[in-house]
């Protein structure tokens, strides 16, 4: 079976001189230096920063967050870079090619162990409460299956 890595990037900008995958993202909470260190580490902004350079052939210094922050009778926003160096960069790439590896043995296997450390926020963490005879019949009930998607069709936004 083969493996795709795939994303969508938003746009490549120009900033202080430099070129930057520009990620737009709404929260709510704060935009403070916690919300920045959110992204560092961060799959998705290391993701796009080696995208950018492998795909659009330019050096990309990391990402360009734009941050909305959204209350209830107010938004506020933010623009903030998070850079990623060429050694993180390095470590990340050898790092995902494990993961994936994994994920190709697992499917090689037709069984996928559970990662009760990813849990927080997971649509699915119900179904993985229930003993694995019962829960195809949960996923039936509660979920709907698309079509499989395939990352090399082009999206109707792009």
């Amino acid at each position: 079976e083969v493996i795709y890595y795939a994303g969508h990037m938003d746009e490549v900008v120009e900033f202080e001189g430099r070129s930057w995958v520009k990620d737009d993202k709404t929260t709510k909470n704060q935009l403070d230096a916690n919300y920045r260190q959110t992204f560092s580490p961060d799959n998705q902004m290391s993701g796009y920063t080696v995208a950018g350079k492998i795909v659009l052939h330019m050096p990309i210094e990391g990402v360009l967050v734009r941050a909305t922050q959204v209350g209830v009778n107010f938004n506020r926003f933010t623009t903030f870079p998070v850079p990623r160096p060429q050694a993180v960069l390095d470590e990340w790439t050898i790092d995902a090619q494990i993961v994936i590896g994994r994920a190709r043995e697992d499917a090689e296997r037709g069984y996928w162990p559970m990662n009760d450390k990813a849990c927080f926020g997971c649509e699915f963490r119900k179904v993985c409460t229930v003993s694995k005879s019962h829960r195809e019949a949960w996923l039936s009930d509660d979920f709907i299956q698309r079509p499989r998607w395939n990352p090399l069709e082009v999206r109707g936004d792009v």
